[in-house]
């Protein structure tokens, strides 16, 4: 499909309430040593009280495990845990995991197999009833529903033709859809996401994270979500944590990760800018939105959405070229004013260009030709043009 325009647009969770800022609020804090045979897990960090914080490392790399301390599955752990004001770890007291009010998600989704869907489900539910005998309104830490219906949660997912099958009738995505669903109806303060997405294929992954998606959107519920997918993470999270050997190489909003110079996924091989705004137009007979982003910037982009909708926009860094002066006459459509304000990489013959557009940041990949004939430099206002591309895989 060749199109004067692109901008890889992803459905944004509800109204996002981040806005390319850190973290305003948090559900508790994580302060946590684990030694493991390889390496040392060390991590200090927020745990958000809205949204999706990404757990992001190779493998190896200590994101399970640090999951694994949150969830009181790993011994030996030193620090402090605390969530919604009670603490689950602190010197003398470890809380056991089924005092913690969690739910975890395995990556092969750990269905009862002789149990139906909707005995998996229940499930999840008896574990909710035993929970509300000590439950106080506001205990979770925030200000979601006490629990989550069953019908609303299986119209939710789209399970309602599954209920009566069994685990071995289900397609690795139903699942974990299931799997999910009954993690959910226990009522979880937080739900913890253990590359649920890892043992699917590429059609079961693109099956499942819409329901993902729409559960982010309805469900007021904070989730950690552990991948080495950074796809995943672009599409679903709102807040990155990235591993390596062990520690946290960075901590911050979901914006920030692959464009902030300090970031270690800041780089030509990464390189996208994510927005984040609300669609202000429809142009029917184009088939186009007009997005807006919350600094204030304008996108059009294609397929017609609703009118105040909230969306992600993924910007990679190979379709935004750079010109001093603005385009006329030109097929391209989003042409917007910006200023050079990094230079975050120079590698194989390109440089990777951080562009300040009132204060939403975008990254552009030229040639080091390029970069010397145009004379670029910090501060230099410039213009960035989101070019033409074939969309892969649609």
């Amino acid at each position: 499909m060749d199109l004067c325009f692109y901008c890889d647009v992803i459905n944004v969770c509800g109204q996002s309430s981040f806005e390319g800022k850190a973290v305003s609020k948090s559900l508790g804090r994580c302060s946590i040593r684990c030694k493991r045979a390889d390496f040392i897990v060390d991590a200090d960090f927020a745990i958000p009280e809205k949204g999706v914080l990404g757990i992001f490392g190779h493998s190896g790399s200590g994101k399970t495990t640090l999951l694994r301390c949150l969830a009181g599955l790993e011994k030996d752990v030193q620090g402090s845990i605390e969530v919604g004001g009670i603490s689950w770890l602190a010197e003398g007291k470890n809380l056991s995991t089924q005092q913690r009010k969690i739910a975890y998600v395995f990556q092969e989704g750990r269905l009862f197999p002789h149990l139906t869907v909707m005995k998996n489900l229940q499930y999840g539910q008896s574990r909710n009833m035993g929970r509300k005998q000590d439950q106080r309104a506001a205990s979770d830490g925030n200000n979601r529903k006490n629990s989550i219906e069953l019908e609303h949660l299986i119209e939710l997912l789209n399970i309602g033709n599954l209920l009566s099958r069994y685990p071995h009738q289900l397609s690795g995505g139903e699942k974990q859809r299931v799997a999910i669903g009954r993690a959910l109806l226990s009522n979880p303060q937080l739900l913890l996401l253990d590359e649920p997405l890892a043992s699917l294929d590429k059609k079961h992954k693109q099956e499942i994270l819409p329901y993902l998606e729409i559960l982010h959107e309805e469900l007021n519920i904070p989730m950690i979500y552990v991948s080495h997918d950074l796809d995943e993470m672009l599409r679903f999270c709102d807040f990155m944590l990235v591993m390596e050997q062990g520690k946290l190489s960075f901590n911050g909003n979901i914006q920030d990760v692959l464009t902030q110079q300090d970031s270690p996924l800041s780089t030509v091989d990464n390189a996208a800018a994510i927005l984040e705004g609300s669609v202000s137009k429809q142009e029917k007979g184009f088939a186009i939105s007009t997005v807006h982003t919350v600094n204030g910037n304008q996108f059009q982009v294609p397929g017609l959405m609703p009118i105040g909708k909230y969306v992600r926009l993924v910007v990679f860094a190979s379709d935004v070229s750079v010109t001093k002066n603005k385009a006329v006459d030109s097929s391209i459509l989003n042409i917007i004013e910006g200023h050079v304000s990094g230079v975050i990489e120079k590698k194989g013959g390109r440089v990777l260009l951080q562009v300040n557009c009132n204060q939403d940041i975008l990254l552009s990949l030229i040639s080091i030709k390029s970069f010397q004939l145009l004379e670029l430099e910090i501060g230099l206002k410039i213009y960035i043009q989101v070019k033409a591309v074939v969309t892969r895989g649609n």
